[in-house]
């Protein structure tokens, strides 16, 4: 029979080990939530910055510190969750490719203000986020223990 200290160990590493799926699940889930949130900022109407006609088509822009008025679509499409399970954590990406202007729109530029979509998303779903967090680590607790 194993010894108490053994039975811990093996109790620990199982209870580490379903933390850390869970955690990883919840943390791609806040990925999941921030990138919805983002790209729901963006391709909502309501902007209110001024408006301006390109060839055939009226295009109104957003005002400093509204989210980016959608024009394209490659900002939104340009909005990823990305799961890094080895390096335990998930990165929620905008601006790849050729969207490089995604962190000018966010941070604002010397000629330009502030647009953000990404900090305020994160913001909003900081508290689901914490939620889910908490229930990933409850789970895992209740599946080590009935192992």
């Amino acid at each position: 029979m194993p010894s108490l200290l053994q039975q811990w160990v093996t109790i620990r590493k199982r209870l580490m080990g379903e933390i850390e799926k869970e955690v990883q699940a919840a943390l791609y889930a806040g990925g999941l939530m921030i990138e919805g949130n983002a790209k729901q900022k963006i391709m909502a109407g309501g902007k209110s910055g001024r408006t301006y006609k390109r060839r055939s088509v009226t295009h109104r822009a957003s005002a400093p510190g509204e989210a980016p008025a959608n024009d394209t679509g490659r900002l939104v499409n340009s909005i990823k969750v990305e799961a890094q399970p080895s390096r335990k954590r998930v990165l929620v990406k905008a601006g790849s490719g050729a969207v490089e202007y995604a962190a000018l729109l966010e941070f604002g530029t010397s000629k330009m203000e502030e647009r953000p979509f990404f900090r305020p998303a994160l913001k909003e779903e900081r508290g689901n986020i914490e939620k889910r967090l908490k229930q990933g680590v409850a789970k895992a607790q209740r599946k080590a223990s009935k192992k």
